[in-house]
Order: C-alpha cells, then structure tokens, then sequence
C-alpha cells in the first residue's frame, strides 16, 4: 500500500481526492483502523458506489448494507460488545 512504502498520508488523501476541509478527519479516521480493514472498508465503499450506478437494489437498501458491513468491520456487532 501507499502507507506501507512510506507515503505521507496527506499524499495519500490528495490522492483520493479527500477535500482538504476533511484531511484531519480522514487522518484521524485512518489511524483508528487496521490497514486491512481499512482497505475492506474501501473496497465496500466501491462495490456499493457500483451497486448505486447500476441496476438491482434499491439505493436505500445498498446504503444499509454499506453500513452493516461497515459497522462489522469496525467490531461493532463483536460479542460483548453494546
């Protein structure tokens, strides 16, 4: 990955294109997570941007299931857990 060659994470979210208002906030997010499960959650974000641009379910339906899928990677339905 970019992080694991050294980039600077400011390069990397100009590389994405994270507006610079939201740099810190995306800095911050990014080191709350695990750089697998961060790059898990990027590839949910793809496949439900392509499942809103095409045809099936409904666009609030792929917007739950981004959010179920988020919300497990991020442990919040882990045993124990409220």
């Amino acid at each position: 990955s970019m992080l694991e060659r050294g980039e600077p994470l400011k390069s990397v979210a100009g590389k994405l294109r994270i507006f610079w208002k939201e740099e810190e906030s995306f800095q911050s997010q990014c080191r709350q997570w695990q750089e697998e499960k961060l790059a898990d959650a990027l590839l949910l974000c793809l496949e439900s941007d392509a499942a809103l641009k095409g045809e099936g379910i409904t666009p609030q339906l792929t917007m739950e299931q981004l959010i179920m899928g988020l919300a497990n990677l991020y442990g919040v339905f882990a045993p124990g857990r409220r």
